[in-house]
């Protein structure tokens, strides 16, 4: 099967020859408690339960200023709290789980940084 025909291509083709580092998961706040992978949404955190990942690759990439998402809209006006994705410096954090990544390395020209 080729990479545009996986449902997961769709959740991350835009980071195309990213670069990326392997790293520990951890929480970048209080608020923020877990991540999930750009491809699958396999769960990130520092807590421990079935299936939950705690290392992974991450890529750091700058803030997209985009409109809101009509989930996120629906959520607030049912009256639920959003938190916004934390920031690291002026970037955002986007982690795969060690399958996704190695799936769509060659496909998407994944590079791993020092």
């Amino acid at each position: 099967m080729s990479a545009e025909q996986d449902w997961r291509y769709e959740n991350i083709r835009r980071l195309q020859g990213a670069a990326f580092g392997f790293a520990k998961y951890r929480a970048p706040s209080d608020e923020w408690d877990h991540d999930h992978c750009r491809g699958c949404w396999a769960k990130f955190a520092d807590l421990h339960g079935p299936g939950i990942l705690h290392e992974g690759y991450v890529t750091a990439l700058p803030i997209e200023e985009t409109s809101e998402p009509e989930f996120i809209a629906r959520c607030k006006a049912e009256g639920f709290y959003c938190i916004p994705q934390p920031a690291v410096g002026d970037r955002t954090l986007h982690w795969f789980c060690p399958q996704c990544f190695e799936d769509f390395r060659d496909e998407l020209g994944f590079r791993l940084h020092a």
